[in-house]
């Protein structure tokens, strides 16, 4: 995260946010099919 110029706690909430939106992605494509 030191490309994003983010601390520990910030890497964790940008992890967080990303499992987040890529979850929701999945489970929409997931359930259309």
């Amino acid at each position: 995260m030191e490309e994003v110029g983010l601390g520990p706690n910030g890497a964790l909430m940008y992890c967080m946010e990303y499992l987040d939106d890529s979850l929701h992605d999945w489970v929409d494509e997931e359930l259309d099919n």
